[in-house]
């Protein structure tokens, strides 16, 4: 378990690198397990979608984790 919890650590601060430099399904996948819907652009503008909970809980705690 600690490995998996020390991956994803590394992976969340390290997110913004990772995403530049992955292929789009990586990228899909990514945004898939992050985002509870899919993007929506309206023509203008994107639409935020809700994230699902467990990411939004690390996100919120990431400094204590």
């Amino acid at each position: 378990m600690s490995d998996y919890i020390e991956f994803s650590l590394s992976l969340m601060l390290n997110l913004e690198l990772f995403f530049k430099q992955a292929d789009t399904l990586v990228k899909n996948k990514l945004m898939s397990s992050i985002l509870e819907e899919k993007i929506e652009f309206d023509g203008q503008k994107y639409r935020t979608p809700k994230h699902k909970e467990v990411f939004q809980y690390i996100y919120n705690n990431i400094t204590e984790l």
